[in-house]
């Protein structure tokens, strides 16, 4: 089984953007960056999820998670995504996964880079699963420590 944790990390903007650095939200597998397994680095094209708007789009975004609501993202696709472009637009292309929840375990399967005229799915060894309560209980301290009610 694989641990999950949720948390924010610095994200330093490019020093000619003119913009102040920010925390943004980062996925730990087994202690590990998510997007580091992915084999990607960080950059404006995938800072981005819905935990960065507005207490809706929090709530909707972690009940997704957690399985108990499913909704279209941008590409029309029921994956969530995982990382998305800082302006906000699924179009530019985004990291998704399909999430199943089962009765003691969560999978987070087909991880892949999507846009509208392709998907990509990386490695298929790449699936991870989650024992249920960890994964739960991960995600519910997150919220607790950002104020996010679901």
């Amino acid at each position: 089984m694989n641990h999950f944790q949720m948390g924010l990390v610095d994200y330093d903007f490019p020093d000619d953007s003119g913009l102040d650095d920010i925390k943004i939200i980062e996925f730990f597998i087994d202690d590990k960056p998510l997007i580091e397994i992915l084999d990607d680095c960080r950059h404006l094209g995938n800072i981005s999820n819905d935990l960065d708007f507005c207490n809706l789009s929090q709530s909707n975004y972690i009940l997704q998670l957690l399985g108990k609501t499913s909704t279209m993202n941008g590409l029309g696709t029921n994956r969530v995504v995982l990382y998305r472009c800082h302006c906000a637009c699924d179009h530019c292309g985004v990291f998704s996964t399909e999430i199943v929840i089962g009765k003691l375990t969560v999978q987070w399967k087909n991880i892949a880079w999507e846009n509208e005229e392709y998907q990509t799915t990386f490695d298929s060894a790449i699936t991870f699963t989650f024992f249920k309560p960890q994964y739960f209980k991960a995600i519910k301290q997150y919220c607790k420590a950002s104020g996010i009610v679901i």
